[in-house]
């Protein structure tokens, strides 16, 4: 799937715009990290504020099972 393979490539401060039936959403990363499988405690779900939380297996270059993953999390920064 090539857009799981781009999320590593994510920076902070890089913008995700996100483009729905209900309107076009505009995320601003303000962290990325990789953790092991196991620590999987970083990806809480977040109810006092809208994120966007992106996360995929990695390394992406990895043949087989990746025991670690990467995360991008993102603020709402503008809807329309």
């Amino acid at each position: 799937n090539g857009m799981l393979k781009k999320i590593p490539l994510i920076q902070k401060g890089e913008n995700i715009i996100i483009e729905t039936t209900y309107g076009k959403y505009t995320y601003q990363v303000y962290d990325t990290k990789v953790v092991h499988q196991t620590e999987l405690d970083v990806a809480p779900i977040q109810r006092e504020k809208e994120i966007l939380m992106l996360y995929t297996c990695y390394p992406m270059d990895t043949i087989g099972y990746a025991s670690e993953r990467f995360f991008a999390y993102a603020n709402l920064v503008e809807e329309s």
